[in-house]
């Protein structure tokens, strides 16, 4: 007999040996549970502008940043067509707060460019 031969029957030494569990199977996991869908508004509160003052383009972009931790927490979001116009409206604010702080038109572009892939991401 080969011992390279992948289709040569195995010896008794090589079986596959199924030990029982004490106390049976662990649990399965239940799937994540469906919140009702939360209300997803800017959360300028929750972030005080303050304490990122000294960045502006981060300061513009608090209320999406807390939208982003939150949406990554939310297993499905069934009000899509709505959380999609917030985003649009929230980051056309952001935009303009940048304009606004006296940031370029090219930085503000870039800007807005890395924070929608960063929420697309989310």
């Amino acid at each position: 007999m080969n011992q390279n031969d992948p289709f040569a029957p195995f010896d008794d030494s090589d079986r596959t040996v199924i030990r029982p569990m004490p106390g049976g199977r662990r649990p399965t996991q239940e799937p994540p549970s469906l919140n009702p869908t939360p209300s997803f508004t800017p959360a300028a509160s929750v972030l005080s502008s303050a304490e990122f003052q000294q960045n502006q383009v981060v300061a513009a972009a608090l209320s999406l940043l807390s939208l982003a931790s939150r949406l990554r927490q939310t297993a499905v979001y069934s009000a899509i067509d709505e959380l999609s116009q917030r985003l649009s409206g929230e980051i056309s604010g952001f935009e303009d707060r940048l304009l606004q702080a006296g940031i370029s038109a090219d930085q503000t572009r870039m800007a807005s460019y890395a924070l929608c892939a960063f929420l697309d991401e989310t």
